[in-house]
């Protein structure tokens, strides 16, 4: 005999989790969010001196002439440039990844809102089912119970098992298109060398800022799917088969790779390398995630198949 208001319950049990995981996104984001704001601020530090040295050089001062007597001041010059670009540059993608935090949670915030409050309707169904469950004392329908709320269990743990997957999808997308663009500078690089000319410069230095542009979205996306990770990892331990550890620094690692007008081929290629790692580990968490999923799709069906008996014999 079947619970007369267990379809109802299932629909609640849904609403309670997905209110509950947006919760935890939230408070995650709210993290995030003060970590970055916090960077920035020891950033704008960071970029105010690097300017004030930078214009120092390059205006009429004491440091300039200095510089300009001994000969030395376009290399001091290039120096003071370079760190001010570095400096520009982390400032700017960190505020670009606030600007991607502040818009999740406002989209987090309105899903929390249309989940109407109805905590109250199940715990008094949970209660009411309860009630059934001893009523009934009778071990086969007690099992079909059982059965049937470890199928929920299970549809549940596809649900975030199917997240973590799509949550991989834009970061591999975007890893993609930076290693595209890299390698696409790593070839006008080598015209480059070859004394091609100011085009080949050109062109080289449009593709490297085609990739910048991609790196405060891709480490958003990164952090995305490491909190989608946080809620399959107590399941199924993903983080200490697959090595996340990149993940965490693949912005910093970019701007040390690929900051400067002057790029050689050697840090085109490194870059590339560290690319290819972060690609090759997601790609590998992606696989394993599939897995897990075509396993529990197989516990799923097992346990159709047992409640079909229990109900039939």
């Amino acid at each position: 005999m079947k619970f007369i208001k267990d379809d109802r319950l299932y629909i609640l049990k849904e609403k309670i989790r997905t209110h509950n995981k947006l919760s935890s996104e939230l408070k995650d984001l709210e993290l995030r969010r003060t970590r970055k704001e916090q960077s920035q601020i020891e950033s704008k530090e960071i970029l105010d001196k690097e300017k004030k040295e930078f214009n120092n050089i390059n205006e009429l001062s004491i440091n300039s002439i200095f510089y300009s007597l001994i000969g030395k001041k376009e290399e001091k010059l290039e120096k003071e440039r370079q760190e001010f670009l570095l400096a520009k540059l982390n400032f700017d993608t960190l505020k670009e990844e606030i600007d991607l935090i502040v818009q999740r949670k406002k989209e987090i915030l309105k899903d929390i809102f249309n989940i109407e409050d109805i905590n109250k309707e199940y715990n008094e169904l949970l209660a009411d089912k309860e009630k059934f469950l001893i009523s009934l004392n009778n071990s086969r329908s007690n099992e079909i119970q059982v059965v049937k709320d470890k199928i929920s269990n299970v549809e549940f743990q596809k649900k975030e098992i199917d997240q973590a997957i799509l949550a991989t999808i834009p970061v591999l997308e975007k890893l993609e298109q930076i290693y595209s663009k890299l390698n696409s500078a790593e070839n006008w690089g080598v015209f480059d060398l070859l004394g091609s000319g100011l085009l080949a410069t050109a062109i080289k230095h449009s593709k490297i800022d085609d990739a910048k542009s991609l790196i405060s979205k891709t480490q958003f996306d990164i952090d995305n799917l490491i909190n989608e990770l946080n809620d399959v990892d107590i399941k199924y331990n993903i983080r200490n088969t697959i090595n996340i550890d990149g993940f965490y620094t693949f912005s910093d690692f970019f701007f040390d790779g690929l900051i400067f007008d002057f790029i050689v081929q050697e840090k085109i290629s490194k870059s590339k390398n560290h690319i290819k790692f972060i690609k090759t580990n997601v790609s590998r968490l992606k696989s394993q995630l599939l897995m897990t999923l075509k396993k529990l799709d197989s516990d799923r069906m097992d346990l159709i198949k047992r409640n079909e008996e229990l109900i039939s014999s």
